[in-house]
């Protein structure tokens, strides 16, 4: 695939694009930390290995999936965003998750911004949900910022709470 194909999206800060092997080192690094516990973590090296090849899998499967976030200034991996729906799940989910370092900077909302406009243009998915775990304000601040209003408590099929955060319908 070339690098124009894994490109989805741009914003003038951020480069969205599908995750490629070289992604899988950040990967791991942000699932050995407590900051993923709002994530399934942490996890050990080869769990998060398997989640990386589940996110790579989910784009087969689904023709879409979550996407490395590259700051355009430095070329640093800052996070990953997307659109999420594993088996389980009730609707498909923009999801953000922002590396160490990369707090505080908009960087989540710039970047949650464009692949909702995406997903609505191009994937045909203007309904979006992201579901929050429980007691993440970083991630309930962001949804906010979005114009997501809180729906509905959820339980994942793995039995971790969380909520659901319904965004605003997005133009195709």
């Amino acid at each position: 695939m070339s690098p124009t194909q894994m490109q989805i999206a741009e914003t003038d800060r951020l480069i969205l694009r599908r995750s490629q092997p070289q992604d899988l080192k950040a990967f791991i690094a942000y699932y050995a930390t407590e900051r993923s516990a709002g994530n399934g973590g942490p996890l050990d090296e080869l769990t998060a290995w398997r989640g990386f090849a589940i996110e790579l899998g989910h784009w087969q499967l689904h023709g879409f999936g979550m996407c490395t976030a590259i700051d355009k200034t430095s070329g640093a991996q800052i996070g990953r965003c997307g659109i999420w729906f594993p088996k389980g799940w009730p609707e498909p989910e923009l999801g953000w998750t922002l590396y160490d370092g990369a707090e505080g900077k908009g960087y989540a909302t710039e970047a949650a911004t464009a692949m909702r406009r995406h997903a609505a243009a191009q994937w045909g998915l203007p309904h979006l949900i992201s579901i929050i775990a429980l007691g993440n304000i970083r991630s309930e601040a962001v949804a906010t910022r979005l114009g997501a209003t809180v729906e509905s408590d959820w339980t994942s099929p793995a039995g971790r709470k969380g909520r659901i955060w319904r965004h605003p319908k997005e133009a195709a």
